[in-house]
């Protein structure tokens, strides 16, 4: 799971219940989120690069960014769009 954005002061204590799932952080949530189970990225580019080189056996990377993603992009869409452009990348290798 890749999750990441704007600290926006929010409660993310319901990511504990995911152990069996790696996340990947990145954005200002690196310094919020405290779990055994993540692994802090500088921003998207380098949280989907992680990603693929853990599940390189074709499982599901979930973009789930938690909140705004003001302090990397423009906007949501503008988020969504470089996420497209990264997969599209990948899938072409």
């Amino acid at each position: 799971m890749l999750i990441g954005g704007k600290d926006k002061k929010l409660d993310y204590s319901d990511l504990e219940k995911y152990k069996n799932i790696t996340i990947i952080c990145y954005g200002e949530l690196i310094h919020v989120i405290k779990l055994k189970n993540v692994i802090k990225a500088k921003g998207l580019k380098e949280a989907f690069n992680i990603a693929i080189n853990i599940y390189l056996d074709n499982k599901v990377i979930l973009l789930s960014p938690g909140t705004s993603s003001f302090d990397e992009f423009k906007s949501y869409k503008d988020r969504g769009k470089y996420f497209d452009k990264l997969v599209l990348k990948y899938s072409k290798c």
